[in-house]
């Protein structure tokens, strides 16, 4: 799933787009893919379209099914230019996968809000049924029909009260989990330049899914 989405046209639009900030010799340069790959000049959104086509050919990704491990590499000439182009895209990765998270919580929680509000409403129901019953039946034989419909309705008022407390705990639970926002990815190694330049050209970053 994440290999796809790194390699997503939404994905690799959105680092093409950032303007990045790397250090030179004479101080700081700010600009985008397009700027540090030497693109040249063209309307703004084919020469954005171009950068992340440009990035796509410059990742390697590789995912390490016994430990779920996901190595992301970044091959460009600058390894500065390569560093904070791997840490815009990791950026972006994490964000998005926030936002996942968040809207998978948010729709539990609207789900379970919906689903519970209706058991609440056949609680009470099935609790004015049974109040009908005993106001036009205050005496009755164990055995008789009468009996036997009491029966019906008290255990009809229980069962749905015990499964309104079970939708209204597993609300709550997930509004907790809403709250955490736990993020699903864990960053092993942020971007880092090379001590020297590599014999394939390649800066690695490295994500735990």
């Amino acid at each position: 799933f994440y290999d796809a989405a790194l390699r997503s046209r939404e994905v690799l639009m959105a680092v093409a787009e950032s303007r990045l900030q790397i250090a030179t010799p004479s101080g700081p340069r700010t600009g985008t893919a397009a700027d540090f790959f030497g693109l040249p000049q063209s309307p703004s959104r084919r020469r954005t379209e171009d950068a992340a086509r440009r990035l796509l050919r410059h990742l390697e990704i590789v995912y390490d099914d016994r430990t779920s491990i996901i190595t992301v590499s970044v091959r460009t000439v600058d390894p500065v230019v390569a560093q904070a182009v791997a840490a815009r895209l990791l950026e972006v990765l994490m964000e998005r996968n926030r936002r996942m998270a968040d809207s998978r919580a948010q729709s539990q929680v609207a789900f379970l809000t919906r689903v519970v509000a209706d058991a609440k409403q056949e609680l009470s129901i099935a609790q004015n049924r049974l109040v009908a019953f005993l106001q036009s039946n205050r005496a009755y034989v164990p055995a008789s029909p009468t009996a036997m419909a009491f029966r019906r309705l008290d255990s009809d008022v229980r069962e749905k009260r015990q499964q309104y407390a079970d939708l209204a705990l597993q609300l709550e639970r997930a509004k907790l989990d809403r709250s955490r926002a736990t993020q699903l990815l864990t960053v092993v190694s942020r971007p880092e330049v090379p001590p020297r330049p590599d014999s394939r050209g390649l800066l690695r970053t490295t994500v735990a899914g």
